[in-house]
C-alpha cells in the first residue's frame, strides 16, 4: 500500500492536469509535474485514475488501483523528491499479470526521470 504521505490530493491533482508532461506505454499514461515549493525535500506524491467509462465494474477499478499502488510503493523510496504524478490506467490492464504492470510503471518512472 502506498503511504498516505505519498498520495496526491485533489487540488494537487488538478494542478498536474493543467500543467503536466506525459509519458505512456503498456496501457498506462503517466502525467507528472515538478512541483517547486519552499520545501526542497518535499516527498513525491502520486494518484491513480481508472475511468468508469473504460472499466464499468467498481471491483475491477479498485483492483487496478490496488495493483498500481503496490507497484509504486516498491519504488517510492528511490523517487526524487518534489514530483506530483497521476497514473491513468486502461481496461486492458485487467488481462495482464501484476508483474507486467509493475514493470510498465517502473519503465514510466524511469522515462520521466523520477527514479
Amino acid at each position: 500500500m502506498l503511504p498516505a504521505a505519498h498520495r496526491l490530493r485533489t487540488a494537487e491533482l488538478l494542478t498536474v492536469l493543467k500543467r503536466h508532461q506525459s509519458v505512456f506505454g503498456g496501457g498506462v499514461t503517466f502525467k507528472y509535474l515538478r512541483h517547486n515549493s519552499e520545501k526542497s525535500e518535499e516527498l513525491s506524491h502520486f494518484a491513480f485514475v481508472v475511468p468508469s467509462k473504460a472499466v464499468k465494474r467498481a471491483v475491477d477499478r479498485n483492483l487496478l488501483k490496488r495493483r498500481a499502488r503496490h507497484a509504486v510503493s516498491k519504488y517510492v523510496a528511490r523517487c526524487r523528491p518534489g514530483y506530483w504524478g497521476v497514473f491513468f490506467l486502461s481496461a486492458s490492464l485487467l488481462k495482464i499479470p501484476a508483474a507486467v504492470l509493475e514493470q510498465t510503471i517502473s519503465r514510466l518512472l524511469h522515462q520521466a526521470k523520477i527514479i
